[in-house]
């Protein structure tokens, strides 16, 4: 899966997660960052393929991905300390075909983060 995060017209910010799961078992990506001032920053996913009969994919993915911010110009007693995204999706993909599946706002702000997500069959 690609995150691609976007805030205004700076350039976007993109992190790539890879995980391999056998057909019809599951797996995790579990990655943190700790920041003293905002505590652990986690990206988290999670994935649940199925193959079905057609070659297609059946995905249950689910992400956990909060959005540090930073250099903001405004107060501090005024600042948004972070923006998490929760995602759960249950998909159906063509091998190797990328999808965006979501795109959310910030909602306070002018972020967006988008996701890709894409299933390719190992054999």
């Amino acid at each position: 899966m690609t995150i691609t995060d976007q805030r205004g017209t700076a350039a976007p910010m993109k992190k790539m997660v890879s995980v391999i799961v056998a057909d019809q078992q599951s797996g995790m990506v579990r990655s943190e960052s700790l920041i003293p001032s905002m505590g652990t920053i986690p990206l988290h996913v999670d994935a649940a393929p199925e193959i079905l009969s057609d070659g297609k994919v059946r995905l249950r993915f689910g992400l956990s991905y909060d959005l540090p911010m930073e250099n903001q110009p405004t107060p501090a007693a005024e600042r948004v300390a972070k923006t998490s995204v929760r995602e759960n999706l249950s998909l159906i993909l063509e091998s190797g075909k990328p999808m965006l599946v979501t795109q959310s706002a910030d909602p306070v702000g002018d972020r967006q983060v988008m996701v890709e997500v894409k299933a390719t069959v190992l054999k």
